[in-house]
């Protein structure tokens, strides 16, 4: 991730809840997309690994550090 580019990340289904491990970053749903979210990190180069888990309606759970 990087403060000056949003990452979309597609997910074979709609996307029901995401956790960011870190004020670093944000996410949101893509408009119009419910299977699709955005992601940014909010500070420059930012000094620590973090994670994200994404759950969608069919049940899977997506972890990535």
């Amino acid at each position: 991730m990087t403060y000056d580019k949003t990452v979309h990340v597609i997910f074979p289904a709609e996307v029901r809840y995401v956790d960011l491990g870190s004020p670093d970053l944000i996410a949101g749903k893509a408009d119009g997309a419910e299977n699709v979210i955005r992601v940014k990190a909010t500070v420059r180069n930012f000094p620590n690994e973090t994670n994200m888990s994404v759950i969608t309606e069919d049940g899977v759970s997506t972890p990535s550090t």
